[in-house]
């Protein structure tokens, strides 16, 4: 009985530890969702890193058995892209950029060219921290490494476009 008990308190000990490690990772990715729906960019990049080192602890923790290194990759990969989106949406890139596309080549696309880069060039300090932060880590999960490769590449892209 008092082995049955010693090995109980232990098992509710383990249970708690890991729950804690969940709880903590759960809160931190919790903020950063609200803090990017209220467009605070900057303090939901920062919740999603503390998410991504919350993952990386529990991945540690359990062996690697379930899929917390994945989702720490994942935590990364969104504190960069919150500033690829906000630039999307302060610049309307997508309509724009469409809308440029449609305009046969000429002195006309060549002016709405130059506009866009002049509406793009005061939000581009977003997509060098968004760089920063992908640059900032070695991603190995196949899963994540594509869209880490597109949002790299997006940042780049419009970085040599405004230039």
């Amino acid at each position: 009985m008092k082995k049955f008990l010693i090995l109980s308190v232990a098992l509710l000990v383990l249970v708690s530890v890991a729950f804690a490690g969940y709880g903590d990772y759960y809160k931190v990715r919790t903020s950063a969702k609200v803090a990017e729906s209220q467009g605070d960019i900057a303090k939901a990049s920062e919740m999603y890193l503390s998410a991504e080192a919350e993952a990386s602890v529990l991945a540690a923790q359990d062996g690697m058995k379930l899929p917390w290194a994945t989702y720490a990759e994942w935590q990364r990969n969104n504190a960069a892209y919150v500033y690829v989106n906000d630039f999307k949406v302060k610049t309307d890139w997508v309509a724009a950029m469409e809308a440029i596309k449609a305009i046969p080549n000429g002195p006309e696309r060549l002016a709405a060219a130059e506009a866009m880069k002049s509406k793009a060039a005061p939000y581009v300090s977003g997509l060098k921290t968004a760089l920063a932060i992908l640059d900032g880590k070695e991603f190995v999960k196949a899963e994540v490494m594509a869209k880490v490769k597109s949002n790299k590449e997006f940042c780049v892209w419009v970085l040599e476009f405004v230039k």
